[in-house]
């Protein structure tokens, strides 16, 4: 698409797109702030982060070219980061560690226990709560 013809189409648009920004809409908004929180991993998910790696460790190596180590290497790091995100994003490792599990409490329990970032946000709700 050439220039003449992207200016002439946003002249097109332009009466029909609303853009607003967010100060011209509510002034009270305060700025955007973010706070980053390292969260470590829990045992578990070293263990399965430990164990998905060496698992395929010996399979990557071995298809150092063409299409299968890509498409091996691209899975290999979804299940990892799944992992870090919560265990039970892996269905297998989801209904092995809940197996023991017999009420609904329980369960519960066993989700925030196996994810750093849900023990940090099972810590941190009550305190967020309470300041409203």
């Amino acid at each position: 698409m050439t220039e003449e013809k992207l200016e002439k189409l946003k002249k097109m648009i332009k009466p029909y797109m609303l853009r607003r920004k967010k100060e011209e809409v509510e002034g009270s908004i305060p700025p955007l702030s973010e706070t980053i929180i390292d969260v470590e991993m829990t045992n578990i998910q070293k263990k399965i982060y430990r164990a998905l790696y060496e698992k395929n460790k010996h399979m990557l190596s071995q298809n150092f070219s063409g299409v299968k180590f890509t498409s091996s290497l691209n899975n290999l790091e979804m299940q990892l980061r799944k992992c870090c995100n919560h265990p039970f994003m892996i269905r297998e490792i989801e209904d092995d560690l809940t197996k023991d599990c017999q009420t609904y409490e329980e369960r519960c329990q066993m989700m925030v226990e196996s994810s750093g970032k849900m023990i940090l946000l099972d810590k941190l709700m009550p305190k967020l709560k309470r300041e409203n």
